[in-house]
C-alpha cells in the first residue's frame, strides 16, 4: 500500500539532508511539481517524484517491491511497477448507466515486455494536460491486474498513482523527412489552417474524419483526423503548436498526408515543447453574406447542390484557350484538359457558387484522377449523392461573374 505517499515528512527530510536543501527551497520545489501536475498529485507525492529525479531511493516502514511486467498475473492487488511510456492512446469519452467518464490506453514497457495501463477519469488529466507523455519513465504504485491471459491490463486501485521519475528521448520527425508509407511518425508543428468535420458511413459505423495543414520549418502537409481526434479542429486555431504522436503517412493525389487515427494521439500546444518557427499569411474566415471582391480570405459551408461539371482544353505550354486545335496565345498545337465543378455552397448567413478547378475538383469528388475515355459529367453524376451536404472550409476569393452578374467564389484550396 502507498502508506509512505500519505504524509511528506519522512521524504522532505530525506531530500533535505542528502541535497542540503533549505527548507523554503524544497516548499518551492514541491509546489512547483504539484503545479507542473495540475494539483492531481498530493505533497507526498510531488515529493517523492523530485527524490526519484535527484537519485534518491525511498523506502516506507513496509518494504516496497517492484515486479516486472512479465511476472504479472490476473487478479494480482498491490502492484508496483517501473516502465517507460512507449505509446499513449487517444483519450477517449464515454457513458454509462447514464454517467459520462473518460478512459485513456498507455502501452508501458520494461525490460522484461509490454503491458497496457488503463487511466479512468480524472487521472486521463495527466495525459490531456501533456503531464505524462510518450517517453516518458514512470513509475505506477498501487495497481491491480485484471483482463484475460492473452490481454493482461493494469488499473490503479484507489489512491494508486502514476509518477514521473524521469524523460527519455525521442525522435521528432520534420515535415520534410516524412515519406509515404512510414508509421510511428512523432511530429511538432503549427497549425496554417483548419478545416471541417465530415461525417461517413463504413461497415453500418458512422465516423468523423477532418483535416489541418500544419508545417514547421522543413515543410507544409496535410494532417487528416480520423474519430476521436477528429473534434480537434473545434479547438485549434492558427498559431497553435501540436504534438502528433504515432501518425503514419499515405501518399495521396496532392502528395504526402499525415494520418491520426485510434492509436494516435495530437496534444494541443504542449508543455515544455518548442514551438517550430513557420511563416504563414494568416487568411481571414469571413461569412458568405459577408464576401467582397477580389480579396483573398476563407468561407465555411455546407454543399447545398452540385451545378455542373465539364472538361476544356488549354494549352499545354502556356495554359492558354485552345480553339479549333491552336492557342489562341502562344499558337501552340498540343492541349490538356482542365477540369472545373461548380457547386453551391451554403453557411446560414447566405450562399454562393463556388468554382473547383482540377485538383480541388478532384479533391471533391473524392478522386485521384479521370481517366480519359470516361467524361467528367458521368463520375460528377455518380458522386452526386456523396458530396452533397459535405461541410468544407475553402480558401480562394470571391470575383464577379459577368453572365450571372453576381460573385462567384474561384477555390485556391479545400481545408
Amino acid at each position: 500500500m502507498l502508506e509512505f505517499l500519505k504524509s511528506p515528512k519522512s521524504i522532505k527530510e530525506k531530500i533535505r539532508k542528502e541535497r542540503r536543501l533549505s527548507e523554503e527551497k524544497l516548499d518551492h520545489m514541491i509546489q512547483q511539481r504539484q503545479e507542473e501536475f495540475s494539483g492531481l498529485i498530493n505533497e507526498a507525492a510531488a515529493a517523492y517524484s523530485i527524490a526519484k529525479e535527484f537519485g534518491i531511493e525511498i523506502e516506507s516502514e513496509v518494504e516496497r517491491s517492484y515486479l516486472k511486467i512479465a511476472d504479472l498475473t490476473l487478479g494480482m492487488q498491490d502492484v508496483n511497477l517501473k516502465a517507460r511510456v512507449v505509446r499513449v492512446f487517444a483519450p477517449k469519452e464515454f457513458e454509462k448507466e447514464g454517467k459520462r467518464g473518460r478512459v485513456c490506453n498507455l502501452l508501458i514497457r520494461d525490460a522484461s515486455g509490454d503491458a497496457n495501463l488503463i487511466l479512468w477519469n480524472k487521472d486521463v488529466d495527466l495525459i490531456e494536460k501533456g503531464i505524462i507523455e510518450k517517453g516518458d519513465e514512470v513509475e505506477v504504485l498501487d495497481a491491480y491486474v485484471k483482463g484475460d491471459a492473452e490481454n493482461k491490463e493494469i488499473q490503479l486501485g484507489i489512491g494508486g498513482q502514476i509518477i514521473k521519475t524521469g524523460v527519455l528521448e525521442h525522435k521528432i520527425t520534420k515535415i520534410g523527412e516524412i515519406k509515404n508509407e512510414m508509421r510511428d511518425i512523432d511530429v511538432v508543428a503549427m497549425v496554417i489552417d483548419v478545416g471541417a468535420i465530415n461525417v461517413f458511413e463504413r461497415e453500418n459505423k458512422h465516423g468523423e474524419v477532418s483535416s489541418i495543414l500544419i508545417g514547421d520549418e522543413s515543410g507544409k502537409l496535410r494532417l487528416i483526423l480520423w474519430d476521436s481526434n477528429a473534434g480537434l479542429v473545434k479547438k485549434v486555431k492558427p498559431g497553435d503548436t501540436l504534438k502528433v504522436e504515432n501518425a503514419y503517412s499515405k501518399k495521396v493525389t496532392l502528395g504526402i498526408e499525415l494520418h491520426a487515427n485510434w492509436r494516435s494521439r495530437v496534444i494541443v500546444n504542449p508543455k515544455n515543447i518548442q514551438p517550430p518557427k513557420v511563416e504563414y499569411k494568416k487568411i481571414p474566415r469571413v461569412e458568405i453574406k459577408k464576401l467582397l471582391e477580389n480579396v483573398e480570405c476563407e468561407i465555411s459551408g455546407k454543399i447545398k447542390r452540385l451545378i455542373d461539371a465539364r472538361g476544356y482544353e488549354v494549352c499545354k505550354k502556356c495554359e492558354g484557350l485552345f480553339i479549333s486545335g491552336v492557342c489562341k496565345r502562344c499558337g501552340n498545337k498540343e492541349a490538356k484538359i482542365r477540369y472545373v465543378l461548380s457547386a453551391f455552397i451554403e453557411d446560414g448567413t447566405g450562399g454562393v457558387n463556388a468554382a473547383f478547378f482540377d485538383k480541388n475538383a478532384l479533391k471533391l469528388l473524392g478522386i485521384k484522377e479521370i481517366a480519359k475515355d470516361i467524361e467528367v459529367k458521368t463520375i460528377f453524376d455518380l458522386k452526386r449523392n456523396e458530396v452533397i451536404g459535405k461541410e468544407l472550409v475553402l480558401s480562394g476569393r470571391a470575383l464577379m461573374n459577368k453572365n450571372l452578374n453576381k460573385l462567384e467564389f474561384i477555390v485556391k484550396g479545400v481545408i
